[in-house]
């Protein structure tokens, strides 16, 4: 109930959103589908971010994806 969700109705408003992307099981964040790519260019998009800020965005979350697994192994 406190997951956050992407309302599509408004992301149609400016781009088209495929909406069986959202069906995908696949989100492993270190090496993200196409659907994740997808439903991420989307949002981005949306946030009108540039090429640099979203691979910042995709460092920032490998790092700490990688740091939380190895605090879980220790």
């Amino acid at each position: 109930s406190n997951l956050l969700c992407v309302n599509p109705e408004l992301t149609q408003k400016k781009t088209q959103l495929d909406e069986s992307l959202l069906a995908s099981e696949d989100w492993d964040v270190l090496s993200p589908s196409p659907a994740r790519l997808a439903i991420d260019n989307v949002i981005f998009d949306i946030l009108e971010l540039t090429q640099g800020e979203r691979d910042g965005i995709y460092e920032a979350v490998i790092n700490l994806v990688e740091t939380r697994l190895k605090k879980a192994k220790s």
